[in-house]
């Protein structure tokens, strides 16, 4: 069950696959969770929306994760491509006190600051809750 499950959050990801501390957090999160059908969090068939898991979850970790370097992102009507833009002073060098990915992998390496830093969408703290 927990190598299944690692997978299903490797897979769903995507980017964050770079942060392997991450993927193990949610993936203990997910296997000590109280959700009756874990099934709904990954569904087998194609859907035509974001599945729980990646609506709720992974999504919103990303956009801070991107937030920290760049300004916007927009589809070239052209090609089909996302075309980034960075925040402004960002495109020579990143700033020292810019996130990376490195940076949010060590908060989940180190449990104190993590218990502190995780908040959910209430403000409230991840680790206080029932």
């Amino acid at each position: 069950a927990e190598i299944l499950t690692f997978l299903a959050v490797w897979g769903e990801a995507g980017n964050l696959r770079f942060m392997p501390e991450l993927i193990c957090f949610l993936t203990d999160v997910v296997l000590t969770s109280d959700v009756r059908n874990k099934q709904t969090l990954f569904p087998s068939s194609p859907a035509l929306r974001s599945a729980p898991f990646l609506a709720r979850v992974l999504r919103p970790i990303y956009n801070v994760v991107f937030d920290e370097t760049y300004r916007s992102v927009i589809i070239d009507p052209k090609t089909g491509k996302d075309v980034k833009s960075l925040h402004n002073g960002f495109a020579k060098f990143l700033p020292p006190d810019a996130a990376n990915y490195d940076d949010w992998n060590e908060l989940f390496c180190d449990a104190p600051r993590l218990v502190e830093s995780l908040l959910v969408e209430d403000g409230s703290k991840f680790f206080e809750l029932p």
